[in-house]
């Protein structure tokens, strides 16, 4: 926003200079990748599409920045619950059938499970 209500270019050699050129820099690259994705969406019919998604995605990439660096911290969230998850080995399941118990006595066993489990947040502990 400063840049678009700037009276007059900074004084040469400061930094809001060096901020100034980045910013023209890079709505530059926006113009010029808008134009690309313009003309190959304008060609796609002679081409079949080949290499739309690719100035596509350089287009986002390059509009919106801080949505690829979100979508990596939630891969990288999701692999670290995953590691968590798996690091402890395969569960252990019994199975239910042919249990002498009433289904009143398995049902709070699974219960006081599910109970243990959440007050452990899956911290490893065993059901």
């Amino acid at each position: 926003m400063l840049y678009d209500l700037a009276y007059e270019p900074p004084e040469p050699n400061t930094l809001l200079e060096s901020i100034f050129k980045i910013i023209a820099r890079m709505r530059q690259e926006e113009k010029f990748l808008a134009t690309r994705l313009l003309f190959e969406a304008s060609m796609a019919q002679f081409t079949k599409g080949e290499g739309i998604q690719e100035v596509y995605n350089q287009y986002a990439a390059v509009m919106f920045p801080f949505s690829r660096i979100a979508r990596e911290e939630q891969d990288k969230k999701a692999k670290r619950a995953l590691k968590d998850w798996t690091e402890h080995g395969a569960m252990k399941v019994k199975a239910l059938e042919g249990s002498t118990r009433s289904e009143r006595a398995v049902k709070s066993r699974l219960k006081k499970a599910a109970d243990q489990f959440r007050k452990n947040k899956g911290k490893g502990d065993r059901i």
